[in-house]
């Protein structure tokens, strides 16, 4: 059985950049495991890495998925009921195609804190 596995909090985070999940484990992994993150609005699972080394206890990742709130998780695929989580976070979406055609605004964007 896994010892332990506690997935590092992200912060908030801009889809588009590219983050490091951060995790730590103690024990000898016996089991494939699965990263992914879980939309907590709408619980659809996304994996972004289906055969994980846990012993590496970081990976990056591009971020993909729209805006909104959600938890990752790495996965026992030998036992799916061994799922550990994250805090919530919240994946924040620039307006990149704005109906307004004046490029001169293009680049003027904001983000509020």
């Amino acid at each position: 059985m896994d010892s332990s596995i506690s997935i590092y909090p992200l912060q908030n985070v801009q889809a588009g950049s590219t983050v490091s999940i951060r995790w730590t484990y103690s024990g000898t992994q016996i089991s494939p495991f699965e990263l992914g993150v879980t939309n907590t609005k709408t619980s659809a699972d996304t994996i972004l890495d289906n055969d994980v080394d846990l012993t590496k206890g970081s990976e990056p990742w591009m971020i993909t998925v729209a805006g909104g709130s959600y938890k990752l998780f790495l996965r026992n695929l030998d036992n799916p009921a061994s799922t550990y989580y994250s805090t919530v976070f919240t994946i924040s979406t620039q307006n990149t195609q704005s109906p307004n055609t004046d490029q001169s605004e293009g680049n003027n964007i904001s983000l509020l804190t």
